[in-house]
């Protein structure tokens, strides 16, 4: 009952999220190509390529997600040149999640600032064609400490991960 999302896809298309109400028996979803975005990830500080990243990047008609779901998601892997290229429909990058072996996990969200994401550009707007964008990922603080039980005493075999853009 009420509203249910739904996203369809299809091969050598970006996939489509829509929204519909249950019991709806003429949903149509529309899938829309004509776009390519090769996007290049390198350190903030040295310039490196970022090598064998996931890359998860959504694209809609405005800027910002606002409440409702983005008009598509697409993802993949950067090669060794830090670059990955994907399809999508013409329209605005509305944000990139990356996921980096050398690097801690960060995110761009359409020129909003936020402390620790990654640098990209101003623009977001995807026109038909290829679009390039570049983006500088920072390598993330050093971290010391230890992990504890509710005794305080050490947690052998536990494990940290830096979520680097909360």
């Amino acid at each position: 009952e009420g509203k249910q999302l739904l996203i369809a896809g299809a091969a050598g298309w970006p996939n489509a999220f829509s929204e519909a109400r249950s019991g709806s028996n003429d949903v149509k979803i529309v899938l829309v190509r004509g776009a390519t975005l090769e996007l290049r990830f390198l350190t903030d500080d040295d310039s490196q390529p970022l090598a064998d990243a996931q890359v998860l990047a959504a694209v809609g008609e405005t800027k910002q997600m606002g409440g409702g779901a983005p008009g598509g998601l697409v993802g993949g892997l950067t090669d060794r040149a830090g670059v990955v290229t994907l399809e999508v429909r013409p329209g605005e990058l509305q944000f990139l999640v990356l996921s980096s072996p050398d690097a801690p996990t960060t995110m761009w969200a359409g020129g909003q600032k936020m402390p620790g994401q990654m640098k990209g550009p101003d623009s977001t707007t995807l026109a038909p064609g290829t679009n390039r964008m570049t983006f500088r990922v920072p390598r993330g603080a050093l971290v010391k400490g230890r992990v504890l039980d509710g005794g305080d005493k050490p947690l052998a075999g536990a494990e940290v991960v830096s979520l680097g853009f909360l």
